[in-house]
């Protein structure tokens, strides 16, 4: 299903149905929502579910310009399944703030976890990521990646990337999960590194092994 302008309401149609619709939708929701645990809910999308947040976004924004309107309809409408997947929203809860980011630390990676297997079938593999893939413009082939950070917020980037320039936190996670990385002790520091990788082999020679001298 495709969503467009003419699959939604008006800001004062919504409006008027919007408190009405609630309980529906409420229900609609918890019948697509499965629980991991204590703290993990996937909540697995729909029409129906993806028109709700759409028509949300424009009411609390009070969005009603056509290119706005637009701007949400693309930020939204490919989490609807094509009928061929399913698509899910992983919700993470932790009420207390300080547990909640205790425990984030520890959930880095969990993405790559997620699976779906039925009996006497091949176990289905979750898919992250794919839409920012999908939007990226193509690299050319030979293409090497590279980035530079130094915290928690990098884990996930840096287990896609060629070379990771790592400080702080990072540096601990690539040398804890064997990811190709130089050490750096600032951003400047990963500019001036940036002219030697880029003569011809540069990134290569590196990447051979991933715990490489934390001297630049």
């Amino acid at each position: 299903m495709t969503i467009s302008r003419d699959s939604l309401l008006g800001l004062e149609a919504y409006a008027k149905i919007r408190a009405s619709s609630r309980p529906a939708f409420i229900a609609h929701r918890r019948l697509r929502s499965v629980q991991l645990g204590e703290h993990l809910n996937l909540q697995f999308e729909d029409e129906t579910t993806v028109l709700r947040q759409i028509q949300e976004m424009l009411h609390v924004e009070k969005i009603f310009d056509e290119a706005g309107i637009q701007g949400e309809i693309d930020a939204y409408a490919d989490l609807v399944p094509d009928g061929t997947n399913w698509k899910a929203t992983m919700l993470i809860e932790y009420p207390d703030p300080n547990e909640r980011k205790r425990e984030l630390g520890r959930l880095i990676g969990v993405e790559d976890r997620v699976f779906v297997e039925v009996e006497g079938c091949d176990r289905s593999i979750a898919e992250f990521f794919r839409r920012l893939e999908s939007e990226a413009p193509p690299l050319a082939p030979g293409t090497k990646v590279l980035m530079v950070g130094d915290g928690a917020s990098d884990f996930c980037v840096a287990r896609r990337a060629d070379l990771t320039f790592a400080s702080k936190r990072l540096l601990d996670f690539c040398l804890d999960n064997d990811i190709a990385h130089r050490a750096v002790a600032n951003f400047r520091q990963a500019q001036e590194l940036w002219t030697e990788l880029a003569a011809p082999g540069g990134v290569d020679a590196l990447l051979p092994s991933s715990r490489l001298d934390p001297s630049p």
